[in-house]
């Protein structure tokens, strides 16, 4: 089944193809059609068999390029010049040989037609014939008389296409007639560079049995061989072994050897070694350890994982503490490739050492969110007792998420519970903050100070009361001994007609009226104690205005997971983008213009909304742990 867009293209070619035929003149659609009858009459009324059409060419040069011998013979009868060319110096007999129109071709040859003209560019018939493959017409121009070695502005022979598009039997027939097997182009580069891939054994053997240098080099210093390699062409990386065994080891100008560039290759593959790579190693092919095209393998490996190149790299001597040219370490880079970290780690590749940027790699696999690699990294040794520039360790990182595993882990291998962060937090806060029940049961278990209080003088069950799914970690808390957060009441509906209005703060020293302090969940609630021990969930007020706070659920959790999110505004007006703080304040972060877009860095569980011009709250967005998210609004 061919799909929509096959279709749209191939009527797009026949829409060409009638338009092109429609434009062409009366006497040009005679003769490709082989119109004897109409050209008759377009001569007999006085037309001019050799005046030029588009581009100069003549109506023999499209009889030739049609392959339409009666229209080439009629016109030749009829006066029709053979040696004229088209704007770009091509004859009637090169448009003949180019599609292989044998019979034209030994027709126009028959007339006179020159064998070795060339067009503008140095081409001749004997080049465009072998390009295409056409070995019937490659031999009628040999037999009259074509030079096999002429070459074209470039210095390129006849036998260049032939080799460069695979054409054996066409190259075949140009080496037995002469063609020169060791010829080299305008860059001084070999004819056997030109087929150095896979599928192509036949060739290169036909060359190299007819005189090319198997160990000729090209302007980078390359070998067949490299070549051959990189290009993973393993039956032509044999032959070229057989054919010159001394240039196995050969590197070029950046100290490449046929057997990196192989390995290279293999290591853009997330597992396995190439069959070239195979071939050069049971040949004896040698691997210089210390040399910048091993570092670059074992790194291009690191990105896909590919465990097989890397074990042959350090069983050849490669050092897995090596850094990259741009300062990056192996293990802090694997830290996504479990298989791969686990092999560095095992060949002795040190656990907690920093890259240029001063990124460890247990810091790296706990930010990223990848826990196995975590554990991987502390069952080896890493420290647990790392704290970033922001005063957070790395279990307040991960007491931030729900990897309960994890933070064991690093409870085990020594991090502390009563270490505080820049805002005075512990890993209690950040448990309660997100709302993780088994986290929360785990710090106390290992010690945390259920009451401690942070820099703003919350303590966690007042973090956990700002979680939409707070109930279960308050009732933990609670019963741990932390004193019950403040249950928000909903005021009673006043009278329509009220003669006291709520008091209004003034900028004038003079203190309002005492109230009672409003609850952080509505915008004016009378508090009043629990009924019971157990925490209350608040009542969900509207959205609130700009100046007021936000309901718990409509507030952004706290996180360590860091994320980027691009907001897309899809509506015909502009949008204004707010963020709501931990506290439920809302802080303007500008506007996004219709149809435009604007990306921030942010935390997971972070809360947006977009705001019309009218100061009304129209949409809402939360941010998840994805790396890289996206939010359209305002569509249809």
């Amino acid at each position: 089944m061919y799909s929509m867009k096959f279709w749209k293209i191939l009527a797009v070619v026949l829409a060409t193809v009638l338009f092109l035929g429609a434009c062409a003149s009366t006497e040009v659609r005679a003769v490709r059609s082989g119109d004897i009858d109409a050209l008759r009459e377009y001569i007999a009324d006085g037309g001019d068999v050799n005046a030029p059409q588009k581009n100069g060419k003549t109506l023999l040069m499209f009889a030739a390029e049609a392959g339409q011998l009666q229209s080439a013979q009629y016109l030749l009868d009829n006066g029709a010049r053979i040696a004229d060319r088209d704007n770009s110096g091509r004859t009637a007999l090169m448009y003949a040989s180019g599609p292989g129109h044998a019979p034209v071709t030994e027709l126009l040859l028959n007339r006179g037609a020159a064998v070795g003209a060339q067009d503008n560019d140095g081409v001749s018939a004997l080049y465009l014939a072998a390009s295409g493959g056409h070995l019937r017409t490659v031999e009628i121009l040999l037999a009259a008389g074509a030079a096999v070695d002429q070459k074209t502005a470039q210095s390129y022979t006849a036998l260049f296409p032939a080799v460069e598009r695979n054409h054996t039997a066409v190259a075949s027939r140009l080496i037995a007639a002469g063609a020169d097997a060791a010829a080299v182009d305008k860059e001084g580069v070999s004819l056997l560079f030109y087929t150095l891939k896979p599928g192509r054994r036949e060739m290169v053997s036909l060359l190299i049995e007819a005189g090319a240098d198997p160990a000729a080099v090209d302007r980078q210093g390359r070998t067949p061989l490299i070549v051959a390699a990189a290009e993973n062409a393993p039956a032509v990386v044999e032959l070229l072994l057989d054919a010159a065994p001394e240039i196995r080891d050969l590197t070029d100008r950046n100290g490449w050897s046929a057997l990196m560039r192989a390995l290279y290759v293999s290591a853009q593959q997330p597992e396995g070694v190439n069959q070239s790579a195979v071939i050069l190693i049971n040949r004896g092919a040698e691997i210089e350890a210390g040399s910048d095209p091993v570092r670059e393998t074992v790194f291009a490996a690191a990105g896909s994982g590919n465990v097989e190149v890397l074990d042959l790299l350090l069983k050849a001597g490669f050092n897995p503490d090596t850094l990259s040219a741009d300062g990056e370490r192996l293990v802090v880079i694997s830290t996504g490739k479990l298989p791969f970290l686990r092999r560095l780690l095992e060949n002795g590749a040190a656990v907690d050492a920093a890259d240029s940027q001063g990124r460890i790699a247990l810091s790296e696999a706990i930010h990223k969110g990848q826990g196995d690699a975590a554990r991987l990294l502390i069952q080896f040794g890493a420290a647990t007792n790392r704290v970033s520039a922001d005063g957070r360790t790395l279990l307040m990182q991960v007491a931030a998420g729900n990897d309960v595993d994890l933070a064991r882990q690093l409870l085990l291998g020594g991090a502390s519970v009563r270490q505080r962060d820049n805002r005075s937090r512990t890993v209690l806060h950040y448990a309660a903050a997100a709302g993780s029940p088994e986290m929360v049961r785990l710090m106390l278990t290992a010690g945390a100070e259920v009451n401690a209080y942070d820099a703003d003088g919350k303590q966690p069950v007042d973090l956990a009361a700002e979680n939409p799914s707070k109930d279960e970690v308050i009732q933990i808390l609670v019963t741990a001994g932390a004193t019950p957060p403040a249950v928000a009441i909903e005021p009673e509906p006043a009278p329509a007609p009220t003669p006291a209005p709520v008091p209004v703060p003034t900028p004038t020293p003079t203190p309002a009226p005492e109230e009672p302090p409003a609850a952080e969940e509505t915008p004016a609630p009378q508090p009043a104690p629990a009924p019971t021990p157990a925490p209350q969930p608040a009542p969900t007020p509207t959205p609130a205005p700009a100046d007021e706070l936000y309901p718990a659920n409509k507030r952004s959790s706290p996180s360590a997971k860091e994320v980027t999110v691009s907001f897309v505004n899809q509506a015909t007006q502009e949008l204004e983008l707010i963020w709501i703080d931990t506290e439920g304040r809302p802080v303007s972060l500008g506007t996004i213009p219709a149809g435009a877009s604007a990306s921030f860095d942010t935390r997971a569980a972070h809360f947006f909304v977009i705001r019309n011009a009218s100061g009304t709250d129209i949409y809402e967005f939360k941010a998840t742990g994805q790396k890289n998210q996206s939010f359209e609004f305002g569509g249809q």
